[in-house]
């Protein structure tokens, strides 16, 4: 009834916190069917009990009665969640448990089998050495028979020199007995013929002949008894030399004869152990079958259940393959889109720079425009300031004219006075500025400045009248306009440059002091007439 409720999560942390208390070990207690808490969290899909245990160090793999892990019972019951998150936390099925066995078990075999055949391999390389060393000794031993078999050759030959050497000293010994018994003939001849010698003188020739003969005889048994004494010497060494040897030969029988005896005693013993190791052996071999044999039915089981998930995994394929295909195809179909969109994008970005390219044309030809337009502008207002500056000059040359007319007094002109001569300072001078320190602390700026524009107008002869001093303004205007004269420049269709801008200006500047020069003048001439 408490896992069949709902909600009893907490009821069931406290219990297990007071059993906690009590000294319980909470993660392997069992019910009659040796289910674990994790087997009945896994039956009342119950993760966070589960998830508790596993803090707890409750082991995720046990088995009940039945054989069933917690993962099993999960999955009996259907409870996905629950089976995945003991999955997550190396909870195995019990297929996947008797697998592990299973690998467990033919890895643990195959190592025992390699180490077996390892020592297999060494028994056998030691049978190999031991075999080795055997057929070093039996090569050792026929060696040593035929250096035997060689000395004693050697010593049978010496012992046949010695013999024959003997043999001819007792042939020297036996000319030695002949030639004393001929020195004893000789002698009694000799004392026979020295009594006679006395007889005659062929007695005492033949007896020095013989003499001498004798002596020679002598000699030469002298030489024989010699050469048989060396000989019989060097035969006495060659006996010993042939005797140590043969010695030597009979050592080295008996060390081969021993090492032999060795070598074939240990050959016994190896071959022994050969024979028991291969008893042991075929005894681990056959038990190893049966262990091979038994992880071979155990594999097949295995192969059965890895089939039988291979199927699964082969269906599960088929419809990946399939949702793929989809996938492909509205992939292509989105690429197919998305290349349509991008020759849209390259078509609008044409037909962008196309337009950007007639924009820009359109902006050049309104900007040309424009400024054409305002040219036009330019060159309309400075020819009325032009006109209106003719028109004022000429009535301040009308009105001057009438004045002096009137007054009929000698014509004095602004430039005589005293503001008009401070403010015309002469062209000849190449200093002007030494002109404009003349003028003096009371003098306006605006004055200073008039009469630098005056200076770049060539306007600044003091004693030249309003005729000349125009003059002079028309003579420079044509110079800086490239005109014959101011009418046919009003006429004219001229862009006027930026330095005919300024003249104008500066002209203008000018023409604008000359009229109140002029003014103030002529009302001081009016009220000295009055």
């Amino acid at each position: 009834m408490l896992w069949d409720a709902d909600d009893t999560d907490d009821y069931v942390f406290q219990l297990m916190l007071e059993l906690e208390r009590e000294g319980v070990d909470i993660p392997r207690v069992r019910d009659d069917g040796w289910n674990t808490l994790l087997h009945l969290t896994a039956m009342w899909n119950r993760p966070a009990v589960m998830e508790e245990l596993v803090r707890k160090g409750a082991d995720l793999n046990v088995i009940n009665k039945n054989g069933h892990t917690p993962l099993d019972l999960a999955r009996h019951w259907g409870y996905a969640d629950i089976a995945l998150q003991i999955s997550h936390y190396g909870g195995k099925h019990t297929c996947e448990r008797e697998r592990d066995i299973a690998i467990s078990q033919r890895d643990l075999a195959q190592t025992k089998i390699r180490e077996n055949e390892a020592e297999l391999e060494e028994a056998l390389l030691r049978l190999r050495k031991v075999k080795q060393e055997r057929e070093e000794l039996r090569i050792e031993r026929d060696r040593m028979t035929l250096l035997y078999h060689e000395v004693v050759q050697e010593l049978h030959a010496l012992e046949e020199n010695a013999a024959k050497l003997g043999r001819e000293v007792a042939v020297l010994v036996e000319d030695k007995k002949l030639l004393q018994v001929r020195n004893a003939e000789l002698v009694s001849e000799l004392t026979c013929e020295q009594t006679a010698r006395m007889n005659a003188v062929q007695s005492w020739k033949v007896t020095e002949k013989l003499f001498s003969d004798l002596q020679a005889l002598q000699e030469e048994h002298k030489e024989r008894e010699e050469q048989a004494l060396r000989a019989r010497n060097e035969a006495m060494q060659e006996l010993e030399v042939a005797r140590s040897i043969s010695h030597q030969a009979q050592v080295d029988q008996g060390l081969s004869k021993q090492l032999q005896t060795a070598a074939e005693t240990e050959r016994d013993q190896a071959v022994e152990r050969f024979i028991g190791l291969e008893k042991d052996i075929a005894v681990e071999r056959d038990m190893w079958k049966r262990e091979l044999l038994k992880a071979e039915r155990e594999r097949k089981n295995i192969q059965i259940e890895i089939d039988r998930q291979t199927l699964t995994l082969r269906t599960n394929l088929e419809q990946l393959e399939e949702h793929n295909t989809k996938l492909t195809v509205q992939f292509e179909s989105q690429r197919q889109q998305l290349d349509d969109a991008n020759a849209r994008v390259a078509e609008l970005s044409r037909i962008k720079a196309t337009l950007e390219g007639e924009r820009h044309e359109e902006h050049i030809k309104w900007r040309t425009t424009i400024e054409r337009t305002l040219q036009n502008a330019i060159v309309a207002d400075l020819r009325r300031v032009l006109e209106t500056l003719l028109l004022l000059w000429r009535r301040v040359c009308v009105a001057d004219d009438e004045i002096n007319q009137a007054c009929q007094v000698p014509p004095v002109e602004p430039t005589k006075s005293t503001s008009e001569s401070s403010m015309l300072p002469s062209l000849r001078d190449p200093q002007p500025q030494r002109k404009l320190s003349m003028i003096g602390p009371e003098t306006d700026e605006r004055e200073v400045a008039i009469k630098l524009e005056m200076m770049k107008l060539g306007m600044s002869d003091e004693n030249a009248s309003y005729q000349e001093l125009w003059g002079k303004a028309e003579e420079r205007f044509r110079s800086v306009w490239n005109v014959t004269d101011i009418d046919s420049l009003l006429r004219a269709d001229v862009i006027p440059s930026s330095e005919v801008v300024h003249h104008v200006s500066s002209m203008s500047t000018v023409v604008i002091s000359f009229l109140e020069s002029s003014t103030i003048f002529m009302i001081r001439q009016l009220k000295q007439l009055r």
